[in-house]
């Protein structure tokens, strides 16, 4: 179970490392607890302290000299918050400055968690970057304006994003208000529970589609229910990019999507292959009100049938990953 500010049901760190250290050593076949010497007891205690110490501490030194980028702070009570106890959303924007400022009053009444939003664009004549810098002139601290450095498109933006944070939950929302922004509370519980990847689903029971191309819908359903029937991937929804990940994961495999929106199903089934936990909450797709969308389905759609294809290779759990507090 991951720390949360706002529960008060809080991992152990000393605990938790400790296990950690002895299932290690367990897999080397060394039991400090049956081992035939008392002075090869006390060699093994002293390096599980040292082990637990060296783990404890690994956030401390990642706080302070990486550089992340760190959450506002307004009360005193979130003064020593780690990037990990903080939310960061992922905005990339493509000329949304007639949907921006309906987005973030969304974000903001709709998210109580403490969160930071990278709003991601591709070149400086973007018309969102003027309508964002007004917001922030309000007072508003948690807006920050970056510039794809990934390669142009929404692939890059993303990306981009990602790399400004260590450690803690990620959300990618979309800019033109499709995503439904009052599931994210019930997403992030299922991140605090331990779940690496927390979908919003449309097409579990309690989702749904209103507008947008019935063709688009129509494959997208496809691809989500067939997945989940036939390879067992435990989401619906595996190519929608309204999701939670855990920024860590994304370490755990290479993302080579460049292209477009298929990424979202590639970092998906990646993640299910590696033996990441996955849940799933049921959302409600609403179609743009404003703008042109930049969906790309049929140059698109060869590159979702290569990670369509991908998941049914052999899964592979990682060693580096922990299961889920189911309750």
């Amino acid at each position: 179970m991951r720390d949360s500010p706002h529960t008060f049901i809080e991992e152990v760190p000393f605990y938790a490392n400790y296990v950690e250290l002895v299932r290690m050593l367990g897999r080397l076949g060394i039991d400090p607890f049956k081992s035939a010497t008392p002075y090869f007891r006390i060699s093994a205690a002293s390096v599980l302290v040292m082990g637990i110490l060296l783990l404890w501490t690994e956030n401390v030194w990642i706080a302070a000299f990486a550089g992340a980028a760190q959450c506002p702070t307004d009360h005193d009570f979130y003064g020593d918050l780690r990037m990990s106890d903080c939310l960061t959303v992922v905005i990339p924007v493509y000329n949304e400055g007639a949907n921006f400022r309906t987005l973030w009053a969304d974000l903001v009444s709709q998210i109580r968690s403490r969160f930071i939003a990278f709003v991601v664009y591709d070149f400086p004549e973007d018309d969102t970057i003027p309508v964002a810098r007004d917001i922030v002139a309000t007072g508003e601290n948690r807006i920050r304006l970056l510039q794809n450095n990934k390669g142009r498109g929404v692939v890059g933006a993303i990306l981009t994003g990602f790399n400004q944070i260590e450690h803690g939950p990620v959300l990618v929302v979309m800019a033109d208000s499709s995503d439904d922004l009052s599931r994210v509370e019930e997403m992030l519980n299922w991140y605090w529970k331990g779940y690496h990847i927390v979908v919003g689903s449309r097409y579990m029971k309690g989702g749904g589609i209103e507008g947008g191309p019935w063709v688009k819908q129509a494959l997208s359903r496809l691809a989500g229910l067939s997945l989940y029937w036939l390879r067992g991937l435990p989401t619906h929804d595996a190519t929608n990019a309204f999701k939670i990940y855990d920024r860590d994961i994304l370490r755990l495999f290479p993302i080579e999507s460049r292209g477009g929106f298929e990424l979202n199903l590639e970092l998906t089934v990646k993640a299910y292959l590696v033996g990441c936990a996955i849940a799933e909450v049921p959302c409600c797709w609403k179609d743009r009100t404003y703008g042109k969308s930049h969906f790309k389905l049929w140059a698109w759609l060869p590159r979702y049938m290569r990670w369509y294809l991908y998941a049914f290779r052999p899964r592979r759990r990682s060693r580096f990953l922990r299961d889920p507090i189911v309750t």
